[in-house]
Order: structure tokens, then sequence, then C-alpha cells
């Protein structure tokens, strides 16, 4: 699902998504799934305002070939158990608020984003949550 991401597609969408919700909530969401998994994306989930989180995925998305580079070391990561809890909590909210803003019309890197996203957090659940017992 990172086909359609590219330095450029990422330069254009950090334009491009200013003041329309559903892509500044679909950019924070995929910061907060790759947060601290290496030294490449580092911020603190807990300083994100949720009712306004643009300028935190702003800063993580300044980067834009360390950002794809941690969008393609996830689920490495995921495996290695260096993504936590409170990545894909906040991954899953910030998701929801984006599919409620409807992300259909928006630039080619937010739909790619929302499915990299959504996969990232179907994968973190399917291989890093354990059953009880």
């Amino acid at each position: 699902t990172l086909d359609d991401l590219s330095v450029k597609s990422i330069l254009d969408f950090r334009v491009s998504g200013v003041g329309i919700l559903a892509a500044e909530a679909v950019a924070t969401a995929a910061a907060c799934a790759i947060a601290n998994i290496d030294e490449t994306v580092q911020f603190c989930i807990d300083d994100i305002d949720p009712d306004a989180p643009w300028p935190e995925a702003l800063q993580v998305l300044a980067k834009p070939g360390h950002f794809i580079n941690a969008l393609r070391r996830f689920p490495w990561s995921a495996d290695a158990g260096k993504v936590p809890e409170e990545n894909i909590v906040a991954a899953r909210h910030f998701l929801l608020m984006a599919e409620a803003d409807e992300v259909g019309q928006q630039h080619p890197a937010v739909r790619s984003l929302q499915n990299w996203v959504d996969c990232a957090i179907t994968y973190w659940e399917d291989h890093c949550v354990r059953p009880d017992g």
C-alpha cells in the first residue's frame, strides 16, 4: 500500500492537507503508529491535541524520506515488540476520526496512508496481541 507514497507526494500532501480534518487525521494516525519505534520518528503521543493534531503530524512529515522508511519498517518493528499498544490505540482513534470525515475525495497520498494505517493496525493485532491463557 506504500506504492503511491513518495517524497514528492508527501511534500504535496503537507500543503494540500492543511485545514482538511480527514487528511490531518490520517497523517496523525500514521505518525502515531510509527511513533518512537526507532530514532527517525520521535514524538510524544500524549502531547497531541486530539482536536487539532496537524502540528504534530507536520513535524513527522517534515522528513518524508524518514517517514516513508519508518512506514516500511513497521512490520519488523511490530514483530520485534517495538510498537507499544498506545501507538495503535492513538492510530485507531485518528483513523476513525478520518473515516468520519470521508477520506475518499482526498489527495492520493491520504488514501494510501489511510489504507496503510488500517493494514498496520490489523497487522499489529494479528501479530502482537497475545490471547489470554
